[in-house]
């Protein structure tokens, strides 16, 4: 090749480069212009990379280990949640108190176009709280499934890198309850049970206070039974709480152990003729 046409080519290799460098820095404005147009979508994308709670520190239970998962990545949108959840509990107070006010009224001047007159705000009350009730659970739903999503793969990463040790102390049905069921009975505590529970903590306070608001006395004939229903709770989670873990314990131990193993093993199982034996050891 002479000097001449490896200095053409040579030009040519640059060109091509200049034009790569170019295009794929017009892809990157591209895209990035539509992550910043469409920022807040991301939100609700289930595969987005978010912070998770350190995985070296202690923490003095489990639970507040759990609930790091739902802080950590999700504290906005828990926080978000919080205040749907308290302007739902307003407005569900509020219905019966506009509607008593109006049936006062009616009542009272035999008025019966008071009706009419106060259905726009009733309507309006029903629908506003429907639709908070609405963007609520959505949430919800949303932070327990990604929630779930996150723990079951730092679950299996963790049963990945056990050591023979622990694989062989838990029989693997239970390993297969923690990685499923157990997942979706914290997705059902960490996605609506708190806020649940917070809801209807902020609830039962509103409705005392308009209680004793419209009338005192009645009110004060109602306190006398809250401690007969907090005795009633506590009892039935002493005698609940042991019951769940044991069921929990069978449903890993023994269920879910024995299905694998019917499964992983019908081959044999067949081959020995055992499938009644099976059967009645399963029921």
């Amino acid at each position: 090749m002479s000097p001449q046409e490896s200095f053409l080519e040579s030009k040519k290799e640059k060109r091509k480069e200049k034009k790569k460098q170019q295009l794929e820095k017009l892809e990157s404005s591209i895209v990035e212009g539509k992550e910043k147009e469409h920022k807040w979508w991301r939100i609700f994308d289930i595969n987005r990379p978010r912070p998770l709670p350190d995985r070296n520190k202690e923490y003095k239970t489990s639970f507040r280990q759990v609930v790091a998962y739902l802080l950590v990545p999700f504290k906005r949108m828990f926080i978000v949640t919080l205040v749907l959840s308290i302007l739902q509990s307003i407005l569900f107070l509020a219905l019966p108190v506009l509607g008593g006010d109006i049936m006062t009224q009616i009542v009272e001047n035999q008025d019966f176009s008071l009706i009419v007159d106060n259905f726009f705000i009733l309507f309006v009350a029903l629908i506003g709280m429907g639709g908070v009730a609405y963007i609520r659970l959505y949430m919800n739903q949303f932070m327990g499934n990604s929630i779930i999503k996150i723990l079951r793969g730092e679950l299996f990463r963790a049963i990945q890198n056990s050591s023979y040790q622990f694989l062989d102390h838990h029989s693997t049905g239970d390993l297969m309850a923690r990685c499923t069921s157990d997942l979706n009975t914290l997705k059902m505590l960490l996605s609506s049970q708190i806020t649940f529970f917070i809801r209807q903590c902020l609830t039962v306070f509103l409705a005392l206070v308009a209680m004793f608001v419209i009338d005192p006395k009645i009110s004060l004939m109602v306190i006398p039974i809250f401690p007969v229903i907090f005795y009633v709770i506590y009892r039935f989670k002493k005698k609940i709480g042991p019951l769940y873990r044991e069921s929990r314990d069978i449903y890993g131990d023994e269920v879910t152990a024995t299905i694998e193993e019917n499964i992983g093993g019908v081959r044999v199982v067949r081959a020995f003729a055992t499938e009644q034996f099976e059967i009645k050891k399963f029921n």
